[in-house]
């Protein structure tokens, strides 16, 4: 459960970067479970 935790948290944080930087938050895309749950918060 964790794993999609940081999965949902990575595609919100990626949607705001795009938007804030004038592109389409649509772009984001959800990362593989390997990447994010590496991620330290």
């Amino acid at each position: 459960m964790n794993v999609e935790l940081d999965q949902c948290w990575d595609l919100l944080c990626q949607r705001q970067a795009l938007r804030d930087a004038g592109r389409n938050p649509d772009e984001a895309h959800a990362r593989p479970p390997g990447i994010v749950e590496n991620y330290e918060q």
